[in-house]
């Protein structure tokens, strides 16, 4: 019915979670968004990386995740910070759906939805 119960939303974080501890694909999604192959994310490029967890980007969460992310201060993420930038972001997005209840679906990650449907995730086991 296109909602996520309390249940699922918990598979879908644990799925996220895997996803996050996975250096390889958070390697690759960092060398997709750093499009001018600089080495950094600028604002924009991570604007574009933190709408895979989700579209409703606004530039007010761009500059948090920056502001909180950026632990060199250099106001770009860099490789090693991109975990962190993540990590951050979903929790944000987290905490701005917390009371929607059920979460609709159509606001998951892609990826975790459609790792949901086919009943894996990276490595991990979903109950």
């Amino acid at each position: 019915e296109g909602k996520l119960g309390v249940a699922e939303f918990a598979d879908a974080l644990l799925s996220w979670q895997c996803y996050q501890d996975d250096l390889e694909g958070l390697m690759a999604d960092f060398d997709e968004f750093d499009t001018d192959k600089s080495g950094s994310l600028d604002k924009e490029q991570l604007r574009q990386a933190l709408k895979r967890v989700s579209d409703e980007v606004t530039d007010k969460d761009v500059e948090f995740v920056l502001e909180k992310a950026d632990i060199i201060g250099d106001g770009v993420i860099n490789p090693i910070e991109m975990k962190l930038a993540y990590t951050l972001w979903f929790q944000r997005w987290v905490v701005m759906h917390a009371s929607e209840e059920p979460v609709s679906s159509a606001a998951a990650p892609a990826e975790v939805k459609e790792e949901k449907r086919q009943g894996k995730s990276r490595g991990c086991t979903l109950q």
